[in-house]
């Protein structure tokens, strides 16, 4: 799940779903029923709107506090965390490698759901402190108590024994111990979640046409995500289990045809494009990998203009990060950063620094088939 990007917060990229514009509405309906009778007459809305701000505000940065959490223990564990995304109902934050003992496992669940629990009592006694001496401090002190009960139900929910919420991978974490498999506490955890998901959506689908409320759609939504994210995490622990002592340098394409920087179009179609037509080209200036150049390029930039526009000019310059991978890693971390990225390409790093290959979805692909005969 990919959203907005808003920064970066110890080398983890911050990125806000569409779906945040939901939550926002229903603060918004919500405070409109704050219990506080200094709100009335026209200046009553602007209060609530800013109230709703406010409180959105709050649970946001509540919700980054519960993924932080699971991101500073995964880290401790020598899991890397590059991305967390925050979306309607949670946030998730986005490991490369699946966890690496039970133990670590119950420990990364288990921090968020126990966050949040302690945010929720932190605002919702923090807020009896608040004086409400006027309108504005008690839709201050209102909305800090509301956004605690939100992180005690977040709490709960978190913690329903489905996979992949935080209650799930704690399930899991205990049938892995138990059965000393990964594959197969996951197989257990995501059955549970797919259940829960379908039995939500369900559950929408009866608040609709028995109760006619139109709440139900969200219902709906949020189970079909759950089960959906369930289905994906055990395609991807299979994957991993397949993919099992195989390295990137397996089954990468070497050596990998590069273009110079300094090249302009009218010589890359020629030289490169009408004979090859990959859908990618690892660009180098200087003797230095500097970024990729995607065939689109041809496409998007007018004709009359190839002649005087240069590969560096038009490339994707380089994002250390996602667009390249070591030699000696493992291929599922591999497949992992192509699903998680959505880069049909990985530039292979071999011994000092120097472009080895290229490692495509397809690659990855032939070695999964290869591994299933």
């Amino acid at each position: 799940m990919r959203g907005w990007r808003l920064g970066r917060i110890a080398g983890i990229d911050i990125e806000i779903h569409f779906t945040w514009l939901i939550i926002f509405i229903l603060v918004v309906m919500r405070m409109s029923y704050l219990p506080s009778n200094a709100l009335t007459g026209l200046v009553a809305w602007p209060l609530r709107l800013a109230a709703a701000l406010f409180a959105t505000a709050l649970f946001f940065a509540s919700l980054l506090l519960h993924e932080l959490a699971h991101s500073i223990v995964a880290r401790r564990n020598g899991l890397p965390v590059h991305r967390i995304t925050l979306f309607l109902f949670g946030g998730v934050s986005q490991l490369e490698e699946e966890p690496r003992s039970a133990a670590s496992e119950f420990v990364m669940a288990i921090v968020g759901p126990l966050t949040s629990l302690l945010l929720g009592f932190a605002l919702t006694r923090g807020s009896g402190f608040i004086p409400r001496s006027s309108a504005f401090l008690s839709i201050v002190a209102e909305s800090v108590a509301f956004v605690g009960w939100l992180n005690f139900l977040l709490a709960i929910f978190n913690m329903v024994p489905a996979f992949p919420l935080d209650g799930g991978r704690v399930l899991r974490s205990i049938v892995w111990a138990i059965t000393r498999d990964l594959r197969r506490s996951t197989h257990v955890a995501t059955a549970l979640g797919k259940i829960f998901g379908y039995g939500m959506a369900g559950y929408g689908v009866a608040v609709i046409f028995v109760f006619h409320d139109p709440w139900g759609i969200w219902m709906i939504f949020l189970g079909w995500m759950v089960a959906n994210a369930a289905e994906q995490s055990y395609r991807r622990v299979l994957v991993t289990s397949l993919l099992h002592g195989l390295h990137v340098a397996d089954v990468m394409s070497s050596p990998a045809i590069t273009v110079p920087g300094d090249m302009n179009l009218e010589q890359f179609a020629h030289t490169y494009e009408f004979m090859l037509s990959h859908g990618a080209y690892p660009v180098v200036a200087e003797g230095k990998v500097a970024g990729m150049l995607h065939r689109d390029v041809l496409r998007t930039t007018p004709r009359h203009l190839w002649p005087m526009t240069q590969v560096r000019q038009v490339m994707e310059p380089l994002d250390m990060d996602t667009m390249l991978i070591d030699a000696a890693a493992p291929l599922d971390l591999a497949f992992t950063r192509i699903m998680e990225t959505g880069r049909p390409r990985l530039m292979v790093m071999g011994e000092r620094s120097q472009l080895a290959g290229i490692l495509s979805q397809a690659d990855v692909m032939r070695a999964l088939q290869s591994q299933k005969r």
